[in-house]
């Protein structure tokens, strides 16, 4: 049978949307023969399931670096629906008000994007303020990051409150104006400010009770619970490995970090690293397979590629190799993993 849902591939699902829409705007924008190119210089092989945060982030800063698509951030961003986030979505939108809408997307932000990005949801005033803070703080200055999760908020919430006056509203930028400055007014129709001490959105404090028209009790407990299973799950993990996780995840299956380059990140020593992981029980190889097998089952479940484009992509130089390596790991074969998930 195929594997219960989990955060990490919930997380690789809106991934894969967050590279559906990027293709989107291209076309949009007349520029669609240059995303094969894109996702090729990030994966060579031309396979891109199963992609990382960080390998999408990649390729709209190589489409960024063009310069074809001005504000691209924004428009990217604009593109996001709840159904976007799958799962995590039909969460949002079944809460019975904006406020308690905003408390369970603060869960999900810190257990799907905590490492990049922190979400704080908080009274201010007469102003509900969704606030974004970057890890490390430089990301909350980055405008392709913050645009797109700027954006999302306000698609998120039309959607969630329609016909709303969105000229009681406001935002706030981490960072000086940018060249495309007049694509604000198209996409952000309130009052708009640069050079802020934080990036954030401002709702008006009425909006945060009144109650979502698709609320729905019972399906919203159903996401709760599903998604505190799926977190306890991963709670036997000490901060450390899941520190170690999440650069392995969002490193993509590409660019799959060593030891010596997560040690790096870390701010530690490869020989601490190694030591303190073994105090703990597990190592860094241990990891690195859980990480392998967790995305190959997600590529296995996909339609169209072969176990042969599957292991090249995840590195390895022979289908049999990477098909000993999974049987050992899942005790099945990969063909008998896809045979359980009816492809």
């Amino acid at each position: 049978m195929p594997n219960a849902p989990n955060l990490f591939t919930e997380r690789l699902k809106m991934h894969e949307r967050y590279l559906a829409d990027l293709q989107a705007v291209l076309s949009e924008e007349g520029q669609g023969r240059l995303y094969p190119e894109l996702l090729a210089g990030i994966r060579p092989d031309g396979a891109f399931d199963s992609p990382s945060f960080e390998e999408y982030m990649s390729v709209v800063r190589r489409l960024d670096d063009l310069g074809v698509v001005r504000g691209l951030g924004l428009k990217l961003g604009d593109r996001k629906r709840n159904a976007t986030f799958g799962f995590f979505g039909i969460g949002f939108l079944t809460q019975a008000s904006l406020w308690e809408m905003g408390g369970f997307s603060c869960e999900a932000f810190s257990h799907c994007w905590g490492h990049y990005l922190q979400l704080q949801v908080f009274r201010e005033g007469e102003f509900l303020v969704s606030r974004y803070l970057g890890r490390p703080p430089l990301i909350a200055s980055d405008p392709l990051l913050v645009e797109q999760v700027v954006m999302t908020g306000v698609r998120v919430v039309t959607e969630e409150l329609p016909g709303q006056d969105w000229s009681r509203c406001r935002a706030s930028f981490a960072y000086p104006p940018p060249p495309h400055r007049e694509l604000y007014a198209r996409f952000l129709p309130f009052e708009v400010r640069f050079d802020q001490p934080f990036s954030e959105l401002l709702l008006p404090w009425a909006w945060a009770a009144r109650p979502l028209p698709m609320a729905n009790d019972r399906v919203r407990a159903f996401c709760e619970s599903s998604f505190h299973a799926m977190v306890e799950a991963d709670s036997g993990r000490t901060s450390l490995q899941r520190k170690i996780l999440n650069l392995l995840i969002e490193a993509g299956a590409s660019g799959s970090l060593d030891l010596s380059a997560v040690s790096c990140r870390l701010g530690i020593s490869e020989r601490s690293l190694q030591a303190a992981l073994t105090r703990e029980g597990t190592s860094f190889r241990r990891l690195q397979n859980e990480v392998l097998v967790e995305r190959a089952k997600q590529m296995l479940s996909v339609p169209g590629m072969s176990v042969k484009e599957i292991a090249f992509a995840l590195g390895f130089s022979q289908a049999a190799n990477f098909s000993r390596a999974f049987a050992r790991a899942t005790g099945m074969s990969p063909e008998q993993f896809r045979s359980d998930c009816g492809f």
